[in-house]
């Protein structure tokens, strides 16, 4: 199962985060503290000042290192489909044999294990893609809300220049 459902609102809230730490950072330097900044030892400001750079890298690092696990995850959900088709395809293959194979020709075109088999292939792999469709889909809703998302900050951007 997809579990990479809501990129957009991923990428919303990790945009968030950098616009609240920006305003963090700004009102920092524009507070009194940013005079409290320079009367501090030039040593001492920029360790402030790498300490708050480090704790945005962290924030950003777990945004990211959660958008690598429902990659991950996607992954295996599609690595897990293509297992099944190549289950299904190989099930097909030997039922076409068969049928098509002068010794069992003249018998049962294939046998119910064989028939079983296939059946079983056919209907897991339905039931994957059926569930895949349902994520797809989803997905595909969320890339548009992203692109409008990201078209709607283009312009705006423009506008205000």
């Amino acid at each position: 199962m997809f579990t990479f459902m809501h990129p957009f609102q991923k990428i919303r809230r990790l945009e968030q985060e950098v616009a609240d730490l920006r305003t963090q950072l700004d009102a920092a330097t524009l507070s009194p503290s940013s005079r409290l900044l320079s009367l501090m030892k030039p040593s001492q400001s920029i360790g402030m000042l790498q300490a708050r750079g480090a704790d945005m890298l962290a924030s950003l690092n777990n945004g990211l290192q959660e958008y690598a696990d429902q990659l991950a995850g996607e992954r295996a959900t599609l690595t897990e489909t293509f297992n099944l088709i190549a289950a299904a395809e190989h099930a097909i293959d030997t039922l076409d044999q068969r049928c098509h194979d002068p010794e069992y020709a003249e018998a049962l075109p294939a046998s119910p294990l064989v028939l079983a088999k296939t059946l079983h292939a056919l209907s897991q792999l339905q039931v994957a893609l059926a569930r895949n469709a349902g994520h797809a889909q989803a997905l595909a809703v969320s890339t548009a809300l992203e692109t409008a998302h990201r078209q709607g900050l283009g312009s705006a951007g423009s506008a205000s220049q």
